[in-house]
């Protein structure tokens, strides 16, 4: 039987003999006798669907080697916002906290490194909250065997805890103990730099809440922190120096913040960081002690301990670094002792830049080289 059909306005001839005749397979497309442990990247809506099932199996279904080789291949997939949205929708944050248990070294790092790439996402961070995946990292991950499992453990905390909503979770998960596991990862003398690096990272990310500064102090980050900085790991990385300053400052915000970081040495230690190469290190740094100067009893010690470098910075192409080395001089200068010593030092248009209103001092405030 044949019969006429308009579309796409041309007329077409069908006829259902022929086309059962050229094709007579008529099953599905997926029969029955797939091997399902079988590693490969499949294609269209298959290939993100087909990784979560592997990686999904029991362990008895999977060697710990294929099952490495899948979670690398998923993690090579989840380059865009669309994978991740349908990795998420086959809830693979479920097998994932699964795997950071496995006795492979390689299955748990790339498991950890998947979480990663899934918590730049709002609703991927939504998918490991309701798969406990920040607890279970905190519990088990932080103090693994594996130097290079406890660093892609560290940059999971970091991506989860770069937004708002992941702080604010890790601060409440393994019953708000996450901070003080990070303090005795930090103390290992064999957890590596980058591990260390991100966990600062998430120290950082955390304690841009009110919130996240009491559980820092709390958990006596300011001595922590500032004994990363005295390691010759954090001379040697840049980017180390960079996270540690960043958090300090954080913790700079609230007045006993500043109250610790004082009494445990953060001037002292920030100082030299002042003539750093790294503009990122100077802008940290620098914007630690305009925090702390804002404590009365740090205003002298800032101004013994930092002013030729802060002077300096008056000079730098970068305009946050100035801005932080003029905010630091005049909280410093309050005290007239301070102003007495930073004034000299100025040139006739810093002066106008940092103190506007200097023309109405009288001479004992201006210094003795006035």
């Amino acid at each position: 039987m044949s019969r006429t059909q308009n579309q796409s306005h041309a007329t077409r001839f069908y006829d259902g003999q022929a086309l059962q005749e050229r094709h007579p397979d008529l099953s599905e497309p997926f029969h029955g006798d797939v091997v399902k442990d079988e590693i490969a990247i499949a294609f269209g809506r298959r290939h993100v669907h087909k990784l979560v099932e592997l990686v999904s199996l029991p362990k008895e279904d999977l060697t710990p080697e294929k099952r490495a080789t899948a979670l690398r291949y998923l993690l090579g997939v989840l380059t865009n916002q669309e994978s991740k949205a349908e990795a998420i929708g086959t809830n693979v944050a479920a097998p994932l906290v699964v795997h950071i248990t496995d006795d492979s070294d390689d299955v748990r790092r790339i498991a950890c490194e998947v979480m990663a790439s899934l918590a730049t996402s709002r609703d991927g961070r939504t998918s490991l909250i309701a798969a406990d995946a920040v607890t279970a990292t905190a519990m088990k991950m932080l103090k693994d065997r594996n130097p290079d499992v406890r660093g892609a453990a560290c940059s999971f905390l970091a991506a989860f805890s770069s937004a708002h909503d992941g702080a604010r979770h890790v601060l409440e998960a393994a019953d708000g103990s996450v901070f003080e596991k990070i303090v005795k990862l930090l103390d290992y003398d064999l957890t590596p730099t980058s591990a260390k690096t991100s966990a600062c990272e998430t120290l950082g990310g955390c304690t841009l809440t009110d919130e996240g500064v009491h559980a820092g102090l709390e958990a006596r980050l300011p001595k922590a922190l500032l004994r990363v900085l005295d390691r010759e790991e954090a001379r040697m990385s840049s980017e180390l120096r960079t996270q540690a300053a960043r958090a300090l400052k954080n913790l700079c915000q609230v007045e006993i913040g500043r109250t610790q970081c004082l009494v445990a040495g953060a001037v002292k230690a920030m100082a030299p960081l002042l003539r750093n190469t790294d503009a990122d290190v100077r802008l940290q740094a620098s914007g630690c002690l305009q925090a702390i100067a804002l404590e009365r009893d740090a205003k002298m010690p800032v101004c013994e301990a930092a002013r030729v470098n802060l002077v300096m910075l008056l000079r730098d192409p970068v305009v946050g670094v100035v801005q932080n080395a003029v905010a630091a001089i005049r909280a410093s200068s309050d005290l007239p002792d301070a102003r007495r010593k930073f004034f000299p030092m100025l040139a006739p248009k810093d002066k106008d830049h940092v103190f506007p209103n200097h023309h109405t001092w009288s001479r004992d405030l201006r210094g003795p080289l006035f």
